[in-house]
């Protein structure tokens, strides 16, 4: 298993789905997820939703030097009076850049994210 963001290989020994790890190579934060994979786990505070589309805008890095057969993941995770709301971007060449929503209650919704951008922008500015 390797770090999505720097490519560092890392050991997952002793962790479980949902777990946090941190890259000592990149200092980035990642969530181990159910299939074994990792994602970057990116916190925004609710006061500034501005700041996670931000962060979400910033397209994840290719990790290896050979083609990528996974798609990329950028989560930001934005705590809300509900609960957390878990916004996550979606990148595959070749596929279409998605925006999945995680809603507090566990519902998931995709949506194209450019169209996303374009919506919210003018509403956080």
């Amino acid at each position: 298993m390797v770090c999505p963001v720097c490519g560092e290989p890392l050991d997952p020994e002793g962790y479980e789905a949902g777990d946090l790890l941190d890259c000592e190579a990149c200092g980035a934060v990642l969530r181990l997820l159910s299939d074994g994979t990792l994602e970057e786990e990116v916190r925004a505070p609710e006061a500034d939703p501005l700041e996670a589309l931000r962060r979400l805008e910033e397209a994840p890095k290719e990790a290896e030097d050979e083609p990528n057969l996974e798609p990329d993941y950028l989560t930001v995770h934005v705590e809300t009076d509900g609960g957390p709301l878990a916004p996550r971007r979606v990148v595959f060449p070749g596929a279409p850049d998605l925006l999945e929503f995680t809603l507090p209650s566990g519902s998931v919704y995709e949506f194209p994210f450019r169209q996303v951008v374009k919506t919210l922008r003018p509403i956080l500015l």
